[in-house]
């Protein structure tokens, strides 16, 4: 949605110009097409690679935690031995959160940081 409604800013600003973003400047006549297709490719692939890497590490995340959590309730529900010696794995689970959390903070920044480099783009084409 943010790459959609950044394109669509940065069309309604510029108007034609804006497909002036896909060609670089002082290319020679014979490259323009190749490059302005080579452009558009790099745009829209920018878009896929950064919301996939986003999805990946969020997801990768939480399914750890998902799959720690199962197992460390199975080691604690095994009796009172198990429950007692389960205190270390517990505690490394709970950091484990911890730096969960931490990942959420950092790619939430890295999301804002992008999506205004994208709305630089689109407001100032060069």
């Amino acid at each position: 949605m943010i790459f959609l409604g950044v394109t669509i800013l940065a069309v309604s600003k510029h108007g034609f110009h804006f497909f002036s973003f896909f060609l670089p400047a002082g290319t020679p006549g014979p490259l323009v097409p190749l490059l302005v297709v080579i452009e558009l490719i790099s745009y829209v692939a920018r878009a896929f690679s950064l919301g996939i890497r986003l999805f990946a590490n969020l997801v990768a995340g939480h399914t750890l935690l998902k799959v720690l959590a199962g197992m460390l309730y199975g080691i604690m529900t095994s009796g009172l031995i198990f429950g007692v010696l389960s205190i270390l794995p517990l505690g490394i689970f709970i950091a484990l959160v911890g730096l969960e959390i931490a990942v959420s903070f950092i790619q939430a920044y890295v999301f804002s940081v992008l999506t205004m480099s994208y709305l630089k783009d689109a407001i100032y084409l060069h």
